[in-house]
């Protein structure tokens, strides 16, 4: 789920991540910028048109209600965030959501507030939104899926 996301090139490039890594829909809130623009559709090379793209208006709205649905809801940041690998990501028996900020300002203290749970990755280093959200979302699906190491 991209949270506020402005950038179209990154819109794309997140769509096509959460395509790769299994992910069964992108979840896009107010402020994302239009994931059908040209520079999107571009960035996605195809995945827009291979995996659920949803305008879901609030974020807020959107993790409560994949919640009650008893879906695992993550936040990518850094403030007041563990170690993703720390702890075993243990989803829901509705899945697993990995909720990323935009590029200037990163997820609202709102939101972090809602999470449950807020993750970093610290071996890579990987400090732009993209490169971080990929590592991310490589690792909690390997883990939601028994596949990853667990430490």
């Amino acid at each position: 789920a991209l949270e506020r996301v402005q950038d179209p090139g990154n819109v794309g490039t997140l769509i096509r991540s959460a395509a790769a890594f299994g992910f069964d829909a992108v979840l896009l809130s107010d402020g994302c910028a239009s994931p059908w623009s040209p520079k999107t559709l571009r960035s996605s090379m195809g995945a827009a048109a291979r995996i659920p793209v949803l305008e879901v208006g609030s974020m807020a709205q959107a993790v409560q209600k994949l919640r009650d649905l008893g879906v695992l809801v993550l936040a990518a940041a850094l403030y007041n965030s563990v170690e993703l690998g720390a702890q075993p990501v243990q989803p829901g028996p509705g899945g697993l959501c990995t909720v990323i900020g935009s590029e200037g300002q990163g997820l609202t203290d709102e939101q972090c507030a809602i999470m449950q749970d807020i993750v970093r990755d610290d071996q890579t280093g990987c400090t732009g939104q993209t490169g971080a959200s990929g590592v991310l979302d490589e690792k909690s699906s390997k883990q939601a899926s028994g596949k990853g190491e667990r430490s």
